[in-house]
């Protein structure tokens, strides 16, 4: 099974949001909230789906190799999350076999891209 046998013709926006609990006594609220975009397409080439989204550049009968960028989660307290970059996007490789047309295998290599700041504090 080729994997553009899949494809989607348009894109499918759709919009989420996602609350996740901090157990840290420093934090002001006991909770943080992200809203979430989400995109699914899928192309020959070029792939959303969801938080996730890359570009095959390899393909066989049912595999693929694929650059990846996906959306991570940072669940620490508001009032630190710009100090550490909060949320931010992880780029990698991914690997996927599709056993069948419902179920694939996805093997990940990512690493985080860290968003340089640079702050300057005059005495």
């Amino acid at each position: 099974m080729q994997m553009a046998d899949k494809n989607w013709l348009e894109p499918v926006p759709e919009i989420g949001s996602r609350t996740a609990s901090i157990p840290y006594h420093a934090a002001e609220e006991g909770s943080v909230s992200d809203f979430v975009p989400k995109m699914y397409y899928e192309g020959d080439y070029f792939y959303l789906r969801g938080e996730y989204g890359g570009l095959r550049f390899f393909e066989g009968d049912n595999y693929s190799i694929s650059l990846l960028g996906r959306y991570r989660y940072f669940d620490i307290p508001k009032q630190y999350q710009r100090d550490f970059h909060g949320t931010n996007i992880d780029m990698g490789l991914q690997f996927e076999y599709l056993f069948n047309a419902n179920s694939p295998l996805q093997l990940e290599s990512v690493m985080a891209i860290v968003t340089l700041m640079l702050t300057c504090v005059i005495k």
